[in-house]
């Protein structure tokens, strides 16, 4: 929100040459950036802790050791440095506000660390937020990224020499690292699908990725009611609306129902590492080697550690010239058809098949085809529950108990469509309940058409008035009405569709054929079944 202020005084120390230190120390901000209308500190340097608070905009963080002086820490904030003895720095908190934040740790001129470690944490933010490591420091340098307890959180650890880093990061959208030495990657103790690939080229570099698949295609957030006496309501919402719920002052929750279906590695891009060594420590994880792929710069070794439990690769191309190294894999898949049945359990089972149950497929498939093993996997009672279960945690955010899914389960098999199946949880007295706690106002029509807004759309109504119509077509038809309606819409349609491609082909929808999905009649089982059946999820999947 923008507003203005008739007056404003601050008082500021100038900085001032410390005799003892023998560099310039801030004892204050001595500058002052507009944050929103207001002027605010961007740097504080207070009892041994730094804190850089960022702008509304996208900022631009760095912090580097000084060119020819590793005891002096360099800290630039939208093109302005500051200096600051390295060893009165016990702590830095980098806060990213909102807009797309950037926080570039610069390693040319040694690893901006200390002996005994140097705490550093960002907090990026609404907006799509960026780590990044560049440089080389000289010296040997061991980097490990660890998956947080939640999506678009981690930890960074790095060591070179006696100096050593201990980053914490939340609400940052992706890691790039392209500073010369080793990588490390741990991902979670639950069920992980990583997919190595190739990157874009950065700064002349090839590059490979690292990205996590959510098996439930959703974030846990803790979202803001304004109520007092029902402050936050646990909710999930997509990917793509996380940054609108962060701006109205949600925060993201740790999920304590997804049965350990969901990967919370953030996205990582890397070139100059010498051995990359990927650990997908318990649970049963799955590693994709994406189609095509080729070595990022600098990498000469490739190690893939399962650890505990069944785990799987899946790998249509090695990349040539790097050495690879397996551990704890107890199934290699590279062929086609065996990939395809592997790609039908992950995305409609979320699981890995049995030996048997691969043999048995791989039958079908050879002798009735494509369309016959996709038909029994999709309509099965195992699919379906997955469903239904994922619409209780959407939709009532909770986790379904003593098989009451099976209901429902039961309507689709018998012939009813996910939209009807959908709108008949939507018209329940319990999501009646949630949508009066996630909107907190007193009209309960007006609850429910803003909680269809915010769960199916990902989105509040473009006005009041919108809201006042759809309110007043519950008075004339009914709420299931209205949830069919926002199910059966065009924008709902698009958006189930580019989901879907993302999933399934690994790609966004050209604009004609999106068009074209969600102009059909298809509905949205037949949708879905349809790309499951295009010869590129059978290829490419």
């Amino acid at each position: 929100m923008s507003f203005s202020l008739r007056t404003l005084f601050r008082s500021l120390r100038a900085l001032s040459p410390s005799p003892r230190l023998g560099c310039l120390v801030p004892q204050a901000r001595p500058r002052l950036e507009s944050l929103e209308g207001r002027l605010a500190p961007a740097i504080n340097f207070t009892s041994g802790v730094l804190t850089i608070t960022g702008t509304s905009n996208a900022d631009q963080f760095q912090l580097q050791l000084k060119s020819g002086d590793a005891a002096t820490l360099q800290v630039t904030d939208n093109g302005n440095t500051q200096e600051f003895l390295l060893s009165a720095v016990n702590q830095v908190s980098v806060i990213g506000d909102d807009g797309a934040d950037t926080l570039t740790l610069n390693l040319a001129n040694g690893l901006v660390g200390k002996t005994g470690g140097l705490p550093v944490a960002f907090n990026g933010g609404p907006g799509t937020d960026t780590v990044r490591l560049l440089g080389d420091p000289g010296t040997a340098l061991n980097t490990t990224i660890s998956a947080g307890a939640n999506a678009r959180a981690g930890t960074l650890a790095a060591t070179a020499g006696s100096s050593s880093l201990a980053m914490t990061f939340t609400a940052v959208d992706s890691v790039i690292d392209t500073s010369t030495g080793n990588l490390t990657v741990n991902a979670t103790a639950g069920r992980d699908l990583l997919r190595i690939g190739n990157g874009a080229v950065i700064n002349g570099l090839a590059t490979n990725t690292i990205e996590a698949g959510d098996t439930n295609g959703k974030v846990a957030i803790l979202h803001s009611t304004g109520s007092a006496s029902n402050p936050t309501v646990l909710i999930y919402v997509d990917e793509s609306a996380v940054d609108a719920h962060l701006r109205h002052g949600d925060t993201l929750a740790d999920d304590t129902n997804d049965n350990g279906d969901s990967s919370t590695i953030i996205p990582l891009t890397f070139a100059n590492k010498a051995q990359v060594t990927i650990n997908t420590l318990a649970g049963n994880d799955v590693i994709r080697l994406g189609n095509n792929l080729s070595a990022a710069t600098g990498l000469t070794n490739l190690t893939l550690n399962g650890g505990a439990d069944f785990d799987a690769l899946v790998a249509r191309d090695l990349p040539s010239g790097v050495g690879l190294t397996l551990n704890n894999l107890e199934r290699i898949l590279s062929n086609t058809k065996e990939i395809f049945i592997q790609n039908l359990y992950e995305e409609l089972l979320r699981r890995t098949p049995s030996s048997a149950e691969l043999a048995s497929w791989l039958a079908v498939l050879d002798d009735k085809g494509a369309l016959t093993v996709i038909n029994d996997i999709v309509r099965s009672v195992e699919a379906r529950s997955v469903l239904v279960r994922d619409w209780y945690l959407q939709f009532l955010g909770r986790a379904a108990v003593n098989n009451e899914e099976q209901g429902w389960v039961q309507m689709l098999r018998n012939g009813a469509t996910e939209e009807q199946v959908v709108s008949g949880i939507l018209r329940s007295q319990e999501f009646q309940q949630r949508a009066n706690a996630l909107i907190g106002g007193t009209n309960t029509d007006e609850n429910y058409v803003r909680a269809l807004y915010q769960l199916l759309l990902n989105r509040d109504p473009d006005s009041q008035a919108m809201a006042n119509n759809w309110v007043s077509a519950i008075g004339s038809f009914g709420r299931q009405a209205a949830a069919l309606s926002f199910l059966r819409s065009g924008e709902l349609r698009a958006n189930f569709v580019t989901d879907i491609y993302q999933t399934l082909l690994k790609r966004a929808p050209d604009s004609a054929g999106l068009n074209g999905w969600v102009s059909s009649s298809l509905d949205l089982f037949s949708l879905r079944l349809r790309i499951l059946l295009s010869a590129e999820f059978f290829q490419n999947g």
